[in-house]
């Protein structure tokens, strides 16, 4: 089975593990709409400036985690437009605040929904990169996977070891590649690592063993490895840049709740 079959398999598992993903994403939003419901239906007096800017805190992380379950341009509006009503809501708190206590929580709720705009606007556009960059990967692996097939049915016997063995760490760079942005499966950044690491050792030597046909071709296909190595490592640094946007805005909306719980 050639790689690109594999792939399909693997792709397979992808979408599986991107429902499970959705399911667990989509509890996450369930709980940001009874938090949004929870604040907009409060029966007790509250400062209405600040009811504002926490229903504001909680709709801008609902169009994060929506947009990572489905990247609907809507829902990056949303984002922008939660900001605007967020700096409505955080003038006419400031216009109220008598204090010097009031106007430093105005300051402090300030930079934590900063924090929370700023990395949810950053998480949706990794999410969009890692995507384009999952394609770039498969086209690579593509070509790649063409010129192993074709070397294979007329290679010398020392080069048919070499290419066989190139074409299985591409296929294990694949699997493994897809359970770490996937699954998070423990093992994977080693694995993944390990793989790249072999994948340039066979480039190396795909360079210089005139067994593997001539030069021009060597010379072709030998970038097309670095170029997958390349690719794959920008998908796990945006996979996991996604991972820290997350956590950070997250953490920055439930500090503005505890800032703003007096208020309201």
């Amino acid at each position: 089975m050639n790689i690109s079959n594999k792939l399909l398999i693997a792709f397979g598992a992808f979408t599986a593990a991107v429902v499970a993903g959705a399911i667990v994403v989509g509890l996450f939003v369930r709980d940001l709409d009874r938090a949004a419901r929870e604040v907009t239906g409060h029966a007790i007096p509250i400062s209405e400036s600040a009811h504002e800017m926490e229903i504001n805190a909680v709709e801008t992380g609902l169009a994060v985690m929506k947009y990572l379950r489905r990247p609907d341009p809507a829902f990056r509006e949303r984002l922008a437009d939660g900001r605007a009503d967020f700096e409505k809501a955080l003038a006419d708190f400031r216009a109220r605040a008598r204090t010097e206590e009031k106007r430093r929580l105005a300051d402090e709720v300030e930079a934590e929904y900063r924090k929370i705009f700023e990395s949810g606007l950053a998480t949706i556009d990794n999410r969009d990169a890692k995507l384009a960059s999952l394609g770039d990967f498969t086209r690579t692996l593509g070509r790649i996977d063409s010129w192993i097939e074709e070397k294979l049915k007329a290679a010398a016997p020392a080069a048919a070891v070499t290419i066989s063995e190139m074409h299985a760490e591409l296929g294990e760079l694949s699997f493994k590649l897809i359970a770490k942005i996937t699954l998070d499966v423990e093992t994977a950044d080693h694995d993944v690592a390990e793989d790249l690491r072999e994948l340039h050792a066979l480039a190396e030597h795909l360079r210089s063993d005139p067994a593997f046909g001539d030069a021009a071709r060597r010379n072709n296909v030998a970038p097309e490895l670095e170029t997958l190595e390349s690719q794959a490592k920008e998908i796990i640094r945006k996979h996991e840049a996604i991972d820290r946007g997350v956590a950070e805005f997250i953490g920055a909306r439930q500090r503005i709740d505890v800032l703003l719980d007096e208020e309201i």
